[in-house]
């Protein structure tokens, strides 16, 4: 079994790159960033991270729940740039959106099937 640290560890700084380019200037373009960042750039490193997994690894114990994680990034992205900004704002609290999490994890899934079925697809070619 292969440790898959290294796909966590790539898309948390992908994740941590996209909060601090909101604070550091490009979340000025509000409506940019979140098409570029939120709904473009990160759910394609999500699928893409979960198409390596889906590669890696297969059903056993409890390795089906791993894309959890990118559907909880997911959702701290948002809260992270625009509900803490918001916060700032307006001084008052808002509660992150969970409906995030499962549209992030759903993102994982479908990569983490994709890259079980190439992962299954592949060895029978080779073992004929």
């Amino acid at each position: 079994m292969k440790k898959n640290y290294d796909i966590y560890l790539i898309y948390s700084l992908i994740f941590l790159v996209s909060v601090l380019s909101f604070w550091l200037g490009f979340g000025q373009d509000a409506f940019g960033y979140g098409i570029l960042i939120i709904w473009l750039l990160n759910p394609i490193a999500i699928l893409i991270s979960g198409i390596l997994l889906g590669k890696r690894r297969s059903f056993r114990s409890f390795e089906y729940l791993y894309p959890i994680y990118f559907g909880i990034l997911y959702m701290m992205l948002s809260y992270f740039t625009f509900s803490l900004a918001n916060n700032i704002a307006f001084d008052k609290i808002n509660m992150p959106d969970f409906s995030l999490v499962f549209f992030g994890t759903m993102i994982a899934y479908l990569g983490y099937f994709i890259g079980h079925g190439y992962q299954i697809l592949t060895k029978k070619q080779f073992s004929k």
